[in-house]
C-alpha cells in the first residue's frame, strides 16, 4: 500500500504545477494518514492488557487524525474554491488554522507526558 501511495504522489507531483496548490496530493495524503491512524487505533484496541495512563503515541495519532479528517475536504476542494469563490476560500482556511492548533496542542501534551513519567536520575 505504501509503495502505491508513493507512486501516486510522485505521479501527481510530476504532472502538476509547482506554483499551484495541488488538491489531489493533499487529499491523497489525508486519506493515507487517516487510514494509518485508524490501523493504529485498531491495533491498540486488540491489545489484551489494560493501561491506566495515556500513551504518548496515542495522543500524537489522535491529534493527527483530528487534523487530517477535518481538513480532508478543505484540501480536496481548495484549488477549485480559490478560482470560484476566493473570499470563502480565505475564510475557510481559518478552520484549517484552528484544527492545526488543536493538533499542535495534542502533540505538545504528548511531549509534556514524556517528561512526566521519566525516572529521576542523580
Amino acid at each position: 500500500m505504501f509503495v502505491l501511495v508513493l507512486t501516486l504522489e510522485t505521479l501527481f507531483i510530476i504532472l502538476g504545477k509547482f506554483k499551484d496548490f495541488n488538491s489531489w496530493i493533499y487529499g491523497l495524503e489525508a486519506v493515507v494518514l487517516c487510514a494509518y491512524c485508524i490501523f493504529f487505533f485498531l491495533k491498540t484496541l486488540r491489545v489484551e492488557e489494560y493501561v491506566n495512563n495515556v500513551s504518548r503515541s496515542l495522543l500524537i495519532v489522535t491529534g493527527l487524525l483530528i487534523y487530517e479528517s477535518c481538513c480532508f475536504f478543505i484540501f480536496l476542494f481548495y484549488a477549485n474554491l480559490v478560482m470560484t469563490n476566493p473570499g470563502f476560500a480565505v475564510s475557510l482556511w481559518n478552520v484549517h488554522n484552528i484544527v492545526y492548533i488543536v493538533m499542535c496542542l495534542y502533540i505538545s501534551r504528548a511531549f509534556f507526558e514524556m517528561h512526566k513519567y521519566e525516572p529521576i536520575r542523580s
